[in-house]
């Protein structure tokens, strides 16, 4: 992932005045929507645990000392102690607000407030930093103009890493010096005197990100020694809200978190990136209107609070929802972006073209069933119409419409996470309104004009608009496998187990590492896991999960080194399975383990240890790990009645002991709403 900087500061001149805070929102006029479909509920960010190194905040009056108006320093809230107590001018305070919070007001001529020398103790290396800030001039650059902070290193006159300077050519970009080039940002922002979030990261080496309202433009430079110093001659017209300081570079996930709590804070748009797909007919095509537009290309005007916005449309006129099933793999699902804070998918009026070929209810529900639940396992986030008026003349489709339209109403949270009830509007064709030729917003019988078709955009975007500012839900899940051949792979023509569970698991920015390795004897493996976890544990993840998936076969196929009953074979088995866990539930982890699959029935041995360890666990798990799956008890992987004693079922088994891609995709499934479920709580 890519990290954020702002590099850190030894002294800041920031001066501002007043300026009207940027505040937004949007009526939904529809009233069925659930922003929040989870049945799991997680605490508010906090973006404390997030360690920062210094944190300067206007709105706490506490934290600011004042002579009369006068600023004259500012506590450090992060609990450093890098308090600022240097003030030059007069800064003022209790003068102004912005979104109902205490800001510092600065004039433009007079005024600044001096980082503390304590900021140089900190070590030259990646650094992220934030300030929320307004001004109130769209000028260039210079005294008074559309900068509010201007760095430069301490130990020369070099200027570099401005958080936001307005230049010249009426770009947003960094200062340069001989070895750090400025870096505009784009696209470039609109020039007002609205509430922004600036800021830099840099990951110590030499790739350093520009952020404005969390557009993020990536370049590169190696900054000369020194922490982020401030130019005192650099004043700006304007008001400073907040500052963050991190002596590291935040990632993408966290940067969003923080990000989106400073917006909700200080009422101004933070960008999400977003892909919005949308499927449907003749409706979503926009046929009707003139000139035809589509819907998708109507509602995004109607969208904000998103920093890129990738449209992907598959309407089509004529087209039914139960043929779409088919396609919708390849034209939905397959272009989820897992890059993007929110991917969404509108199904758009679809199902008027099945009901007046008589497709039944039941059809078409089962239809959008089977595309609801994909379009979710896949990651989007879903809103779906109820389908509208067509012509009262046909009893039968009005039957059919009816049924699934009521359906939608009692189901929609089950399956999606918004529902906008478009079929209930009467300017959409309600049964109240029965006759096309006296229909306002209708062209034909089943087509609306420009009027219905912005009608119907306005409802959709308020929806889809919920789902955006929400912006990235997803937790940063690191998952580690520790296995044998079949968890490598073996037997599959295709991916190992961990690339085969991923795209089971959904809402997760996830990082894997395999330990696995043909011929491998859990007994021996026990040696090496504590190691194997502790390299691989991930501090900033939000869940940290050991899969110990299948392990044991070859302890049970060799005895574990010779013991002397089988049985005592399967307790060493049950030993190490003990010893795993309980090292792993030491270093933070979450442990899911699994039961062992059947090898061959010929060797009874064999089967004893192996039944011996399996019915423990069976018993006991749920005192030693999290997770639980008994694959040895599925019939696809080896229950004694699937097999014939020899070389196991082709359907499932390559040979004696390993899965072919059948056998390999059923593990996959049976694992992934297990480690699912935990991610979840």
């Amino acid at each position: 992932m890519r990290k954020y900087l702002l590099a850190t500061l030894l002294c800041v001149t920031l001066s501002f005045a007043s300026l009207q805070a940027h505040g937004f929102g949007f009526g939904l006029g529809f009233g069925f929507f659930n922003p929040t479909p989870t049945t799991t509920s997680e605490p508010a960010f906090d973006p404390y645990t997030l360690s920062p190194t210094a944190v300067y905040d206007l709105s706490d009056e506490t934290a600011v000392s004042t002579s009369g108006n006068n600023i004259t320093g500012l506590t450090d809230k992060s609990g450093n102690g890098h308090h600022i107590v240097s003030v030059g001018g007069t800064p003022q305070y209790n003068v102004r607000q912005e979104n109902g919070l205490n800001v510092a007001d600065l004039d433009g001529t007079n005024g600044s407030l001096n980082f503390p020398s304590s900021l140089l103790n900190l070590p030259n290396g990646a650094n992220t930093a934030i300030i929320v800030w307004g001004s109130d001039t769209t000028s260039t650059q210079g005294n008074g103009g559309y900068r509010p902070l201007r760095g430069r290193v301490p130990t020369n006159s070099t200027r570099w890493g401005t958080l936001v300077n307005r230049n010249t050519s009426n770009l947003i970009e960094t200062l340069n010096s001989s070895s750090f080039s400025p870096i505009n940002y784009n696209p470039s922002p609109t020039f007002d005197t609205s509430t922004h979030a600036s800021g830099l990261r840099f990951d110590g080496v030499s790739n350093v990100d520009v952020l404005f309202d969390g557009v993020v433009t990536s370049g590169s430079g190696s900054p000369a020694s020194g922490i982020f110093s401030m130019d005192a001659g650099v004043l700006v017209d304007g008001y400073i809200a907040e500052i963050w300081l991190f002596d590291r570079s935040l990632t993408d996930y966290e940067l969003s978190q923080t990000g989106n709590w400073l917006a909700d804070k200080w009422g101004f748009n933070w960008g999400n990136n977003v892909n919005l797909a949308y499927i449907g007919s003749s409706t979503s095509e926009g046929q009707g209107s003139s000139p035809v537009v589509t819907q998708i290309d109507r509602a995004v005007p109607l969208l904000n609070n998103f920093r890129t916005l990738n449209q992907i449309d598959h309407s089509t006129g004529g087209t039914k929802a139960v043929d779409r099933v088919a396609l919708y793999q390849a034209q939905i699902v397959d272009n989820f972006d897992a890059t993007k804070d929110s991917n969404i998918n509108v199904f758009m009026n679809f199902g008027g073209n099945d009901f007046r070929l008589y497709e039944t209810c039941v059809d078409v529900r089962d239809a959008y069933i089977s595309m609801f639940q994909s379009g979710r396992a896949a990651g989007y986030k879903i809103v779906a119409t109820t389908v509208t008026w067509r012509t009262s003349n046909d009893a039968t489709q009005e039957l059919n419409r009816n049924c699934y339209n009521d359906w939608l109403r009692a189901n929609w949270s089950t399956y999606i996470d918004a529902m906008v009830d478009i079929a209930a509007r009467p300017e959409l064709g309600n049964d109240s309104i029965s006759t096309p030729g006296y229909m306002d917003n209708y062209v034909d019988v089943s087509h609306f004009n420009n009027t219905g078709h912005e009608l119907i955009a306005q409802l959709t975007s308020e929806a889809v608009q919920v789902i955006i500012d929400e912006g990235r839900t997803s937790k940063e899940v690191n998952i580690v496998w520790h296995g044998d051949s079949r968890t490598d792979g073996s037997g599959g023509s295709g991916d190992k187990m961990h690339q085969r569970v991923a795209p089971l698991l959904t809402d997760v920015f996830l990082t894997q590492t395999e330990y696995a390795d043909g011929g491998e004897e859990i007994t021996n493996e026990v040696n090496n896991y504590l190691g194997h976890a502790q390299t691989s544990y991930d501090a900033t993840a939000d869940v940290n999960v050991s899969v110990i998936s299948g392990m044991g076969i070859n302890d049970c196929r060799l005895w574990t080194g010779n013991a002397a009953t089988p049985e005592l074979a399967g307790q060493a088995v049950i030993d190490a399975w003990t010893s795993m866990a309980s090292d792993g539930r030491d270093e933070g982890y979450l442990v899911h383990i699994s039961t062992i699959p059947w090898r061959t029935s010929n060797d009874t041995d064999q089967e004893t240890c192996r039944n011996t360890a399996n019915d423990w666990l069976r018993s006991n798990w749920s005192n030693h790990a999290d997770g639980f799956v008994d694959l040895a008890a599925k019939q696809e992987l080896g229950d004694d009645g699937l097999h014939d004693g020899d070389a196991g079922d082709s359907t499932y088994y390559v040979d004696v002991s390993h899965f072919n891609d059948a056998g390999q995709d059923f593990w996959a499934g049976y694992l992934a709403p297990d480690i699912q479920e935990m991610i979840n709580q």
